[in-house]
């Protein structure tokens, strides 16, 4: 693949008034929360004593190359030329951690800038800061983060000094040096900055001549490097895994003893069930206990396949997780087949069909089904569930205000509850077992009641052991289309308000994908999910339940796509080929103004309608770009995978009413999120969550390859490259958390309490001091929200939505409307982090 650096900038920074001190108001140990992560080494003999110190003298190189590295530059550390800024060492943790201090990872976001010889006494500082999208993460088509810039710099000469100089240009740079992109002029104080795009960097400021250039020909005054500089290429890793002994039996279940974490199965409330032997039976989730499977629903543990490009010690080949495997075979437990096409245990199970699509009136009844199908992925055909026999389920089709029901069969093995994802319907039909109902027994059937008062695309899911019921296919979309409006979503009347621009026609794409090994599917935990620590992120990936999707387009066509996420973990990156992408919708409907866009980022429960032009006759690749990183080898791998193709070829299409590049506006829904971002930008949260996990024993070598990976994070994590250490690791070992920092509450132990019509400012601090700390897309049910800012920035593109990406390290804030009254679950939308705990709930009162 081909490698496009993208630097935007300008060289007019405007100076910024107030001063960037909330950073450096306390000081601490930027280590101290690492030290947390080596505490299920202890006990474990000298061989682990070495590895410990070994790991942690590694770390704290990687901790002074990044406070105050040089790169080639010159000497690291705080430790020259004294502390800068009121005497505090700059870029530093708050006593507690940032996410105690409700503030964005200073670790990652923060670089400290340190003085070159020509730089005398000059000290400085860079914010990254988020660059502006529509989207839960910046990057670019080929998924590099971008980054705006901030920076703030103190005791810098005139730059007359120097030579024959009058300013002074702020530069980004990859470690090669090449290209340079400049971002902005700066003197001393603080400036706003411009934006690039890189997997590593390095900020240099130098003294420059009137002319502008395309590389830096002046000296330098400042420099530093950013956190993704922390990784080195490394051979410690192996090393300490080697020196561990093994079992050498591939089937050997090596983790030892199972400790449970403090929450790591609160579900609802509910204790988690202890470990069984006999017979296989399943861990529900939600608090609900475990159940017996039928006969043949078990099989022997099978490695998922390696990385293709990334090496793992061999130690992490002889483990397997401490739960049973699970892989589902036959229908509804002891049935037979009832002569009403429910297949039974020992029946012929149906080859899955192609979604079709229902138009539903006000008032109807569908019967919907939930029942064991067989899967084409990979030239295998693959045990699955699909709904009505179909992967994805049925389209149904709706108007905004009505009102339908669904008679809804169970014909799976396990319960379940069928959660119908961002409507806001009455809270007796959300589909939480536990909370809104009971779970729905084998061969049992439910009566759902669906309200549709928001326009938009929605889908519906398992909610119990989504981990393995959603990822066996059982997703459908919803759309629900405008009063007033045709078939494609345009009003055909010219008036005011608008809905969605013109489009020639319209898809629904459902992004997914599936961990394969050479023989099938790797199984799924039984007692308790695995992959519990990165979620279950798959090697072949599907659009519509496939791997060859594909669509003819004439020249000139304009396409409107409706894309969800239906993956257990996965984020995606989505372009059309270089087509120019119109964004015009999002979860919850339109937005109030659309926009151009490069690429689609889309996590895990998103959804997100774009327009895409295909202008020219050819064959066009639907691709997944994003930027993969190999810890051991300390590099960024770009990945590129093909979704689906789309040929473009036959007789123009006949122009539309308005031009592709016109910003489509809605002016009232413009006016009521206007309104509302002005009244809740810039005021204080009134609530908080801080997004973090809890990690018991793990088996060694795990604890410390974990730790030395977590020497730098990235904002997101876009694919498993690790895919053996990820599986290894159950509910049993790790609890994903919810914190409440105002009471202490984890959980469902959180109480909140809430009054239909109020506004509610929400900050989601995701921890990124967490021994394997990473995005979480999290989802309120029942209410929608806007996204007022990210990082303390203010977010460009405010849209109803119910389910936000939350990066690493990072800050996002809500403004959520409590419209819906009912008791309401708020959760990670990574299933394994949902199955061991990230959940809580709270009140909406009439």
């Amino acid at each position: 693949m081909s490698r496009r650096w993208v630097g935007r900038w300008t060289l007019s920074a405007r100076p910024v008034g107030a001063q960037i001190d909330d950073m450096d108001s306390a000081s601490s140990d930027r280590s101290h929360e690492r030290g947390r992560a080596a505490r299920g080494l202890s006990g474990k003999g000298t061989v682990v004593l070495a590895g410990v110190v070994l790991a942690g003298v590694a770390l704290a190189f990687g901790v002074l190359w990044q406070g105050g590295s040089s790169g080639p530059f010159g000497a690291m550390g705080p430790l020259a030329g004294g502390l800068p800024f009121g005497g505090e060492p700059p870029c530093v943790e708050p006593a507690g951690g940032h996410a105690a201090a409700s503030v964005p990872s200073p670790d990652l976001y923060c670089i400290e800038l340190h003085p070159a010889p020509a730089g005398g006494e000059a000290r400085g500082r860079v914010w990254l800061l988020p660059a502006e999208t529509p989207f839960g993460a910046a990057v670019d088509r080929d998924g590099v983060a971008r980054h705006r810039f901030r920076l703030e710099a103190h005791g810098l000469p005139d730059p007359s000094e120097l030579g024959d100089f009058d300013r002074y240009v702020v530069w980004i740079t990859p470690p090669s040096l090449f290209p340079m992109v400049p971002v902005g002029e700066v003197h001393n104080g603080t400036f706003e900055l411009g934006e690039a795009a890189f997997n590593q960097f390095i900020v240099m400021v130098s003294a420059e001549g009137p002319e502008p250039g395309a590389a830096r020909a002046g000296p330098l005054v400042l420099r530093g490097t950013s956190a993704s500089m922390q990784i080195r290429p490394h051979d410690l890793p192996v090393i300490i895994a080697e020196m561990a002994g093994g079992t050498g039996d591939p089937g050997a279940h090596d983790h030892g003893r199972h400790h449970e974490p403090p929450g790591a199965h609160a579900g609802h409330g509910m204790p988690a069930p202890p470990d069984v032997g006999g017979d296989v039976r399943i861990y529900l989730g939600h608090g609900l206990g475990e159940i017996d499977l039928p006969p043949g629903a078990a099989s022997e543990w099978r490695m998922p396949p390696m990385h293709p490009l990334v090496q793992m010690p061999v130690e992490m080949m002889r483990m397997r997780p401490p739960v049973d495997p699970f892989i589902p075979v036959g229908g509804a437990a002891g049935a037979s087949g009832d002569g009403a096409g429910h297949a039974g245990i020992g029946a012929s199970i149906p080859l899955a069909q192609p979604r079709r699509e229902l138009l539903l009136q006000d008032g109807d009844t569908l019967d919907l089904e939930a029942g064991p199908v067989l899967r084409r992925i990979g030239g295998l055909e693959l045990p699955g569930y699909g709904f009505n026999g179909q992967i994805p389920g049925p389209l149904l089709r709706a108007q905004e205000g009505a009102t339908v029901h669904v008679r809804f069969r169970n014909d799976t093995p396990l319960p379940t509850a069928i959660h119908w994802h961002g409507l806001r319907l009455e809270n007796r039909f959300d589909g939480v077992p536990g909370l809104t109902q009971d779970p729905i027994p084998p061969g049992a059937t439910f009566s759902y009641e669906l309200r549709m008062p928001d326009e938009g695309t929605f889908w519906y899911h398992p909610h119990l052991r989504e981990d393995v019921m959603q990822d066996l296919g059982l997703t459908g979309n919803i759309h629900v289309t405008p009063v007033g409006a045709g078939a494609d979503g345009d009003d055909g009347n010219g008036s005011a308000d608008g809905w969605y621009p013109a489009v020639h026609r319209e898809a629904f794409l459902q992004l997914d994908d599936h961990l394969l090994g050479p023989d099938g599917p790797v199984a799924y935990g039984a007692q308790s999910p695995v992959h519990a620590l990165m979620g279950r992120i798959g090697n072949v990936l599907l659009v519509n339940g496939a791997t060859d999707w594909s669509t003819e387009v004439r020249p000139g066509e304009v396409v409107r796509f409706h894309l969800t996420n239906v993956a257990n973990a996965r984020a995606f990156n989505i372009s059309f080929g270089g087509a120019p992408i119109r964004l015009v919708g999002g979860d919850v409907g339109r937005l109030p103004r659309s926009r151009p866009v490069e690429s689609v980022v889309i996590a895990p429960a998103e959804r997100w309608i774009v327009d895409v032009l295909f202008e020219e006759p050819g064959t066009l690749a639907i691709e997944n770009r994003v930027q993969a990183i190999d810890h051991m080898s300390a590099i960024f791998l770009a990945e590129v995978d093909t979704l689906g193709i789309v040929r473009v070829e036959g007789t123009p299409a006949p122009p539309l009413d308005r031009p592709f590049d016109a910003v489509h506006e809605a002016p009232a829904l413009a006016r009521e999120v206007d309104a509302l971002v002005v009244e809740h930008r810039g005021q204080p949260p009134e609530r908080s969550l801080v997004l973090d996990v809890s990690v018991g024993e793990l088996p060694f070598p795990l604890d410390p390859l974990l730790i030395w990976e977590g020497v730098f994070r990235p904002q997101v994590e876009w694919a498993g490259t690790m895919p053996d250490m990820d599986w290894l690791v159950s509910g049993r070992e790790v609890g994903w958390v919810l914190r409440d920092p105002e009471t202490g509450r984890e959980n469902m132990a959180i109480d909140w309490r809430f009054r239909v019509g109020d506004q509610v400012r929400v900050r989601l601090v995701n921890d990124r001091d967490g021994l394997h700390a990473m995005q979480h897309p999290i989802h309120i049910h029942g209410q929608r929200f806007l996204v007022l800012a990210v990082n303390g920035e203010p977010h460009p593109d405010p849209t109803w939505k119910d389910t936000v990406l939350v990066p690493t390290g990072t800050t996002v804030d809500l403004l959520v409307e409590m419209s819906n009254p009912g008791s309401w679950m708020v959760h990670c939308h990574i299933a394994e982090h949902l199955e061991t705990g990230m959940m809580a709930v709270f009140e909406v009162t009439p």
